[in-house]
């Protein structure tokens, strides 16, 4: 296991851990995707697609936690708030569904997420003596000024809309901080993304002892962390699954291409795995054990 321990560390060490990300994290919460009248998708297509200074990453929670709640059924969207919050530079719900009713009650009574939370609501609501307006509204409203925005749902302004919560996440930026360790899933997209560069195809349980071989993430947390961001690339299509092992997409390579090309440190990352992928190749051709038995190392040698 030497070299796994190797391998994780250099990643963690000489990449990640000095990789300046520039975009903003966003989770976008709220009604069905699925709904034709939903806002949340023209939102998230809004935020997206206009770059400014910082470009937006907006998440769906569902997307991240749909597996892992799934497999730990013992586990609600509320018990990971302390990752949602360390996550993510804000928490953003559209308050258009029942569901997203009983979500912003229970995530503006939490202390770890109301200073990253803003709350979206119909203004058909305003100035109405309402459960939601007179509660969890009023509540934002008191906690922080614009962490709530009122809008039209009937008649939309998506650009308008995402302007207001633009305006807002900046407010929210100076004051709060993101995790930026590997135990943040978010930032584990990089770790996970430069491991199956170097050493692909990768099964689960070894991205997830490569993780805690990192010092990082005890192997508990190395497991939910491993599993959100392989959620995340596998829906944004940089990762695929085949059989039981993990590889890099053509966008995946791309987007790890764009991120070295793009960084102050461009040609120390480039050496940096170039390094671990001759010490694979190395081990393979000596028949040394790398970190599972019958480990292809596809792309190493050419």
């Amino acid at each position: 296991m030497m070299l796994l321990n190797n391998v994780a560390k250099v990643i963690a060490e000489g990449f990640t851990n000095d990789l300046e990300v520039s975009a903003v994290t966003v989770f976008l919460a709220g009604g069905s995707t699925e709904r034709r009248t939903s806002i949340r998708p023209q939102l998230r297509k809004e935020l997206r697609g206009r770059r400014y200074v910082r470009g937006y990453d907006v998440l769906y929670p569902e997307e991240l936690f749909d597996e892992l709640m799934g497999r730990q059924p013992d586990r609600d969207l509320l018990s990971l708030e302390n990752m949602l919050a360390g996550s993510a530079h804000a928490i953003i719900i559209i308050v258009e569904s029942p569901g997203a009713i009983a979500e912003l009650g229970a995530f503006a009574n939490s202390e770890q997420l109301r200073p990253k939370l803003i709350a979206i609501v119909d203004k058909r609501y305003r100035g109405r003596r309402t459960f939601i307006m007179l509660g969890p509204v009023a509540q934002l409203r008191n906690f922080r000024q614009g962490a709530v925005i009122m809008h039209d749902f009937g008649k939309p302004d998506i650009s308008k809309l995402a302007e207001d919560v633009r305006r807002s996440v900046r407010g929210i930026i100076k004051d709060t901080k993101v995790d930026a360790s590997l135990s943040n899933p978010i930032r584990a997209q990089y770790f996970l993304l430069a491991s199956l560069f170097v050493a692909e195809p990768i099964e689960l349980s070894y991205l997830i002892k490569l993780l805690t071989a990192t010092d990082e993430c005890d192997l508990a947390l190395a497991n939910v962390v491993a599993t959100t961001a392989l959620n995340i690339l596998l829906r944004q299509g940089e990762v695929a699954l085949e059989e039981t092992s993990y590889h890099l997409t053509p966008k995946g390579r791309q987007r790890l291409t764009d991120i070295i090309r793009d960084s102050k440190d461009s040609r120390k990352f480039i050496q940096l795995f170039d390094k671990c992928r001759v010490d694979i190749l190395n081990a393979a051709r000596s028949g040394s054990q790398i970190w599972y038995k019958d480990m292809l190392v596809k792309g190493v040698s050419s």
